[in-house]
């Protein structure tokens, strides 16, 4: 990938006199002059391209295409002689200059070679970071023969291959700074195959007609166009609460201090350095999307809606938010009135248990441990030397242990654990036997542990997982242990501290009366909503006013830069006036 950077980095080099000097065929200078009279923030989004900051460098376009020629083959060939370098800066700082000379390359870069070159430069950003392994087609360790994720859902099979080919740990060591890209492809590509399918087809070709249209938000805008499409209000539905992905929508608040990342493990008590890494990722987050990742999915809009307006105008057209988030699980958060809390809908009480699963928690005197991690991850897909510290401390207990395992056959268990493929989770979270459950973090399972009053040991893998079991361990009622550090002694430790420690139960105990104690049930207040919008026609009175500003206008960039201004100016007038009674008091004095 580096030599062929090189090549096109050079061979750009050489050609700048002849085709992009102030004498060439095409000048570059007449491509970015075409948008002088815009705002920077116009230019950057209109055509992005490090030229634009040529002007506050003191270079002109010349100049300013040389440096990035040379910058770009110097980098390439760093990468070429030796590959420790070749990791995310690299190959981010080789593609962004290219892309940037590509932006003012005109009809002479508009080959398939230099697209080709683009697409697989991204793709070298998004691999280059992860820990050197065999690819899909390789033979596998046995080890990684069973860290694959079972239940799939289609839409990520027709994306990403063959189930057994998807191997979700890999996501455990997946640096920070690549996660809003790994995660734009996976949407815009999940995003497509929605649209693809033949029932989906069928509906945009039909004359059905909808009062209300209600999108799950997840890496999805423009399937937003579906409420324009059928002239309807439009409801977003959020399964991960409020974040950067959803707040925009409507206009609300961010507050970086106070409000991490989803994928940031840390709860909404941050510390400085936690801060750091909120602030850098929320604002990478956000230059991805306005500058690449709304764009991609604009034009996936344009493509299945070819009459509806730009995808801002439709995803800043949202009329409510439901939120699955409640304040019994996290700490206070701002939200617009339109942003509904309904966390906790999907509960309920009375369920029947399957007879051998009820003599089993009816026998356990000592009491259960309920061990699940969740609909996607199945817990036989684990390390084998992890699940044998697992099994080690289940025999040494004294209470029986309920555990959703794929695998019924699995050999020497130990006799106060029962296994089963499917449990009816929230029926057996609410017997009064099952003292503690051990989860992955999700979010549906972290909030039924709290609505039952269980403490909880977490096990988070991926996504939401660790940001939602810090908000758990900072009220209270859990201990998490990553999955990397996970052995025999501190997952011991971690179970006797929760089961003898009364404080955690007592905590979430604390935290099922808040959870339970509203004025309606989630799912009634759910409804109301609902029908509130279409008793409104799509409720506009909540519409923020935020949603008609400029970014700069938000953040009051304007406000602060003109404040300086005037405080300069005002400086300088003092500054100036001083001087010039100084110097007039001199001038007297040799006079006199």
């Amino acid at each position: 990938m580096c030599v062929v950077y090189l090549f096109a980095f050079i061979s750009f080099y050489i050609q700048i006199p002849g085709l992009y000097g102030d004498n060439g065929i095409l000048p570059a200078k007449s491509v970015l002059e075409n948008s002088k009279h815009k705002s920077f923030s116009a230019k950057v989004h209109y055509q992005p391209t490090l030229l634009w900051l040529s002007p506050y460098l003191g270079l002109d376009t010349n100049y300013a295409l040389d440096f990035l020629a040379l910058l770009g083959s110097f980098l390439a060939f760093t990468g070429f002689i030796s590959q420790k370098f070749c990791a995310i800066p690299l190959f981010a700082g080789l593609w962004s200059l290219y892309f940037s000379l590509y932006q003012v390359g005109q009809v002479f870069v508009n080959s398939q070679w230099d697209n080709l070159l683009l697409e697989a430069g991204f793709l070298a950003l998004l691999v280059a970071p992860l820990i050197p392994g065999k690819r899909h087609g390789s033979k596998c360790s046995p080890n990684q023969e069973n860290d694959t994720v079972q239940n799939v859902p289609q839409e990520i099979i027709l994306v990403c291959g063959k189930k057994d080919e998807i191997n979700i740990f890999n996501f455990l060591n997946l640096p920070l700074i690549v996660i809003p890209f790994v995660m734009g492809k996976t949407g815009l590509d999940l995003t497509e195959a929605t649209f693809e399918e033949s029932s989906v087809q069928d509906l945009l070709k039909s004359d059905e007609k909808f009062d209300l249209v209600i999108v799950e938000q997840f890496l999805n805008e423009a399937h937003k166009g579906f409420a324009h499409h059928f002239h309807a209000p439009l409801i977003v539905f959020s399964t991960f609460g409020s974040s950067v992905w959803i707040n925009h929508l409507v206009g609300n608040p961010q507050p970086y201090a106070v409000a991490p990342d989803v994928y940031l493990s840390c709860s909404s008590k941050m510390t400085f350095l936690q801060r750091v890494k909120n602030t850098l990722l929320i604002t990478l987050t956000n230059l991805y999307n306005n500058l690449y990742y709304f764009e991609k999915q604009n034009e996936i809009l344009q493509k299945y809606f070819p009459n509806a307006p730009h995808l801002n105008d439709v995803m800043y057209n949202t009329s409510l938010i439901l939120l699955t988030s409640h304040i019994s699980t996290h700490h206070p958060l701002p939200h617009l009135p339109n942003m509904i809390e309904v966390g906790g809908f999907h509960i309920k009480e009375g369920g029947s248990l399957p007879n051998d699963i009820q003599q089993f928690l009816d026998n356990s005197e000592n009491g259960v441990i309920y061990f699940a991690m969740g609909s996607n991850i199945d817990a036989a897909n684990m390390d084998k030397k992890k699940l044998e510290h697992i099994l080690a401390v289940i025999s040494k207990l004294k209470m029986n242990v309920l555990w959703k395992f794929s695998n019924d056959s699995f050999p020497n268990l130990p006799k106060n654990l029962k296994i089963s493929k499917w449990l009816p989770q929230q029926s057996i979270l609410a017997h009064a036997n099952v003292k503690l459950a051990i989860t992955h973090g999700g979010l549906l399972s972290t909030m039924e542990s709290i609505y039952f009053g269980l403490p909880v040991l977490g096990i988070p893998i991926f996504g939401d997982h660790g940001m939602n079991m810090a908000m758990s361990d900072a009220i209270g009622i859990s201990i998490t242990i990553s999955y990397n550090d996970l052995n025999e002694d501190n997952f011991y430790l971690a179970i006797q501290e929760l089961i003898n420690n009364p404080k955690y139960s007592e905590n979430a105990k604390i935290r099922s009366k808040i959870m339970r104690d509203r004025q309606n049930n989630p799912l009634e207040t759910a409804v109301y909503w609902v029908e509130y919008v279409l008793r409104h026609k799509g409720a506009k009175h909540f519409r923020s006013p935020a949603l008609d500003l400029q970014w700069y206008q938000y953040l009051l960039l304007d406000v602060i830069v003109f404040l300086i201004a005037v405080s300069v100016i005002i400086s300088a007038t003092i500054l100036y006036l001083v001087r010039y009674l100084l110097r007039k008091r001199q001038t007297k004095l040799k006079h006199q």
